[in-house]
């Protein structure tokens, strides 16, 4: 259903008007963007609208557009010059969402125009980081093209493998050990991806980890080893015992 953009403008207004939501928190352009509303949005950047306007959480209308993989639109903004790397307030850029979100078209066109596949939010998470927490394969099977750094670390140290392992995301951690992802990488307080998969009972990963190579004796900051934490799983217990765990 096509809504007249007139219409969409004034609902907006009326919005604005009644719930006292200032200019800053409900833009146009930003609102007309993330609901796809390509013809709005061309009609607003043709009266002078700022393409990299932001809204009162520093999002563009190319974040918003990219978030709910509104491509028409996502095409439109960046051939009007919309800034590609802009940050949320978060630190979240329009890759970044749309990498969380598995917008695998969005992603590809803000690749072809210069996205930064390696940029941090505010915690440290970049967007190969964001799609294998969320289990976005096909995202990372993109990403694994690109640039991207597949060992990159966010603030607390830890890696997109230990993030898809954390989350049980099991063919996601197939796919980052095919591509040599490093197995005993440690995070701010010493963990490993294998010491997550014991603590969490995740007893499909820890074996994937293990015969990938992954240390079974490898102690974090308290001096606990990955056999400290697997009490609950005798299964995975097992499987560390195999392995030469103490």
């Amino acid at each position: 259903m096509k809504i007249n953009p007139l219409i969409f403008l004034l609902v907006i207004s009326v919005a604005t008007f009644v719930y006292g939501v200032d200019e800053t928190s409900r833009v146009p352009l930003i609102q007309a963007a993330m609901n796809g509303q390509t013809e709005t949005v061309k009609q607003l950047l043709a009266k002078g609208d700022d393409v990299n306007v932001k809204d009162i959480g520093d999002k563009t209308a190319l974040m918003a557009a990219a978030n709910n993989g509104q491509n028409e639109t996502v095409k439109l903004l960046l051939d009007k010059g919309a800034d590609v790397n802009a940050k949320d307030s978060g630190g979240k850029t329009a890759l970044i969402v749309a990498s969380n979100n598995g917008q695998i078209e969005t992603i590809q066109l803000l690749i072809g125009k210069g996205a930064d596949v390696n940029a941090k939010d505010g915690k440290g998470s970049a967007s190969l980081m964001a799609a294998a927490a969320s289990g976005q394969l096909e995202t990372v099977k993109l990403l694994f093209g690109t640039s991207a750094e597949i060992n990159a670390k966010d603030g607390e140290g830890k890696t997109a493998l230990m993030a898809a392992t954390a989350n049980g995301q099991d063919e996601i951690v197939r796919l980052l050990i095919d591509h040599k992802a490093d197995l005993n990488a440690k995070d701010g307080e010493g963990r490993t991806a294998l010491m997550s998969a014991s603590l969490k009972g995740h007893a499909k990963i820890a074996k994937m980890l293990l015969d990938g190579g992954a240390d079974a004796n490898i102690r974090d900051g308290n001096g606990k080893s990955a056999m400290n934490k697997v009490v609950r799983y005798p299964e995975i217990r097992e499987l560390l015992e195999d392995a030469g765990a103490n």
